[in-house]
């Protein structure tokens, strides 16, 4: 059986949000939580990895994940970029981090708070028409 391996198959961003077996292509998914925090995201998948059991038969050298264009988690910058809704999550998520920092400068101010308001609801928008694949 060939060595395991976990392959990130999906980036937002900079962090990693699916991981995956190269052995036995099983996949997880980082709670929206971790997906915040790139240290946090890596250390779910991880984790994840780890604990969990090839499901592959003994010499079953078929590898699914190989050749896909997917990347190693250590190595992001091999990724393919995407486009549409992934695109635009990317996007809105760093407009939302750009203000939450401008208000943890500036403190409170209404304008700013109905900005991240507006930003959160729209990426919760291209949350749903993904099905959560942002």
């Amino acid at each position: 059986m060939s060595k395991r391996n976990l392959r990130v198959v999906k980036w937002l961003g900079q962090v990693p949000a699916i991981g995956a077996c190269t052995s036995c292509d099983r996949q997880w998914k980082v709670p929206m939580a971790a997906l915040k925090n790139l240290e946090d995201a890596r250390e779910s998948l991880r984790v994840q990895f780890a604990e969990h059991t090839c499901n592959r038969a003994p010499g079953d050298q078929d590898n699914k994940i190989q050749g896909k264009g997917v990347s190693a988690m250590t190595n992001q910058g091999e990724s393919n970029p995407d486009s549409g809704p992934r695109k635009a999550a990317e996007h809105v998520a760093g407009a939302h981090d750009l203000l939450k920092s401008l208000r943890d400068k500036l403190g409170e101010h209404p304008e700013i708070g109905q900005a991240i308001h507006k930003l959160e609801r729209a990426l919760a928008i291209l949350e749903v028409q993904t099905g959560g694949m942002l």
